[in-house]
């Protein structure tokens, strides 16, 4: 009788090349998944961030209804409500009603920049200067019939921006 030849000279290299082989692939695995994971987690900051614009919009139009003038940073002494409780919103500048939200460094979504910045600037009829219809996000156009006089100052890439701020 014949002896079946196997495929490498000794059994153990075989388990040595079969334990090599499933660790490359667990490796490949894992690194496809941390950069997936990696977009879900900067993806999932500027989302918090669009959360928090909501009651703070509403503080800056009851600011002007009670005073007559938009607000900045030093009308409002409890800004730090506003930041969020994970960290992701690290500060909160308002100037003349529009305002801006400073991400965590570690929410790095432009490596060329460290303060990773998303813009919420007050839209207005250009007849009535006086009456504030709209927030524009990010990178988002001013609709027509609308002006706004403060600057964008958005420095997160868009890809990682809710499709309202693109």
């Amino acid at each position: 009788m014949q002896r079946r030849q196997q495929p490498f000279i000794n059994r153990e290299m075989y388990y040595l090349f079969q334990f090599c082989t499933v660790i490359i692939i667990i490796g490949i695995l894992i690194s496809n998944a941390s950069k997936y994971y990696l977009t879900v987690l900067k993806i999932s900051s500027t989302t918090a961030a669009l959360g928090l614009s909501g009651p703070l919009k509403s503080e800056i139009l009851a600011f002007y209804v009670r005073h007559g003038y938009w607000p900045d940073t030093h009308h409002f002494k409890q800004l730090n409500e506003y930041i969020g409780k994970d960290n992701t919103v690290t500060d909160v500048i308002i100037d003349k009603g529009s305002f801006h939200l400073y991400l965590n460094k570690k929410f790095n979504h432009n490596s060329n920049s460290d303060l990773q910045i998303l813009s919420f600037r007050k839209a207005q009829f250009q007849t009535q200067l006086d009456t504030p219809i709209w927030w524009i996000c990010g990178y988002s156009k001013v609709p027509e019939g609308m002006i706004t006089n403060v600057e964008n100052k958005t420095t997160i890439d868009k890809k990682y921006l809710h499709k309202v701020c693109q």
